[in-house]
């Protein structure tokens, strides 16, 4: 039986004003099947693309963005003690 991943949050991956000075750092969460949007280059804009799958390597995880036709490898996470990875219970 293989795993399917659901849903991955690196701790501290963000950080984010606090108001006084500082900084905060944020989770990041990376959820099979939510939009995000991301900014293309070669387009000069941003775009909509949901997370179409994430595949786990061994010390890696691989998070494709997709459009409904094809998908695209966006992030390469590394697995480490900051990686919370949930799965896909049957």
């Amino acid at each position: 039986m293989e795993n399917t991943v659901r849903k991955v949050t690196v701790s501290r991956a963000v950080q984010v004003p606090d108001g006084n000075g500082g900084y905060t750092e944020r989770p990041l969460n990376l959820i099979v099947g939510v939009e995000h949007t991301i900014w293309l280059d070669d387009l000069g804009s941003k775009v909509k693309r949901k997370i179409s799958h994430i595949e786990e390597t061994e010390k890696h995880l691989l998070v494709y963005l997709g459009d409904g036709a094809e998908s695209q490898l966006w992030k390469k996470l590394p697995k480490n003690n900051d990686t919370i990875i949930e799965y896909t219970i049957d």
